[in-house]
């Protein structure tokens, strides 16, 4: 009764702050209509916050209103301050919406005008930019022959991912990702071998996420890049129920349930 008292109040709030956050935890929740008319109020008080327009990009990507999110974030990004912190990212959310509607072509253009540049200085948007182009990978971007014929600045990300200084299990993922992108076979080796050695050292929770599901979601990642679908089924299949761990956004999640599901499939097909 308590959140539903506080949303009646903020029926009439002229705090568009309050209202934006009030909407993005019923998202959190998975309570889209209970989020819908804040958010809305919110907007209309505030259309050009880019904070709302984020709320906006999880409230349509969660609930599958894909079309409707990416034609709000299309005209609202055609206004927005390129160089705003939250730009990158919301760049993102829209190329990850473009390539759920099987438009990739425009996911790589927004990747390379938005989002790409501004890995360096923001480090937020690393692992956002490393999911972004596995999946122009896993639609045939940047393979021999493949669509659109392009190459992808995997370099670029795996020069971040260098000097990232991060101990977040999921970014560890995306630096493992970059290497892989990129061939980088030492880097990658680098890496496994240091998140070894830290899982070993420690008895924490970070270091099972690390043993557990870092390290074996890495290798399968790998034996799927090298064409080899029967090592990366074998060793992401079992992970499936444990990709939660890595992050509470599940859209941070659906390159591995899509990497997996690709190598089930081409496995099959030999």
């Amino acid at each position: 009764m308590q959140t539903a008292d506080c949303d009646l109040d903020l029926q009439t709030s002229a705090d568009a702050v309050a209202l934006g956050q009030a909407a993005f935890a019923h998202v959190r929740t998975g309570d889209y209509a209970a989020a819908r008319p804040l958010l809305d109020r919110a907007l209309a008080l505030n259309p050009r916050s880019p904070m709302l327009a984020h709320t906006m990009a999880h409230l349509t990507g969660d609930s599958g209103a894909l079309e409707e999110g990416a034609a709000f974030m299309r005209s609202f990004l055609a206004n927005d301050d390129p160089a705003h912190g939250l730009h990158a990212h919301n760049s993102w959310h829209l190329a990850s919406m473009e390539m759920e509607l099987g438009r990739p072509a425009a996911a790589l253009e927004l990747y390379m005008r938005a989002v790409g540049p501004r890995v360096a200085e923001l480090p937020m948007t690393f692992f956002s930019a490393v999911s972004l182009l596995w999946m122009l990978e896993l639609n045939g971007y940047g393979t021999s022959g493949g669509a659109g014929n392009a190459t992808l600045p995997w370099e670029e990300l795996r020069d971040v991912a260098l000097t990232l200084d991060t101990k977040s299990a999921l970014e560890q993922v995306g630096r493992a990702m970059s290497f892989i992108g990129a061939g980088d076979d030492n880097g990658l080796e680098s890496l496994l071998n240091r998140l070894r050695e830290d899982s070993t050292e420690q008895d924490t929770m970070q270091a099972a996420i690390t043993s557990e599901v870092v390290i074996p979601l890495a290798m399968g990642l790998r034996a799927f890049h090298r064409g080899d679908y029967g090592a990366a089924v074998a060793l992401m299949e079992p992970l499936a129920q444990s990709f939660a761990r890595l992050s509470t956004f599940r859209d941070q999640l659906v390159v591995f349930e899509d990497t997996l599901r690709e190598a089930q499939r081409r496995k099959t097909l030999g």
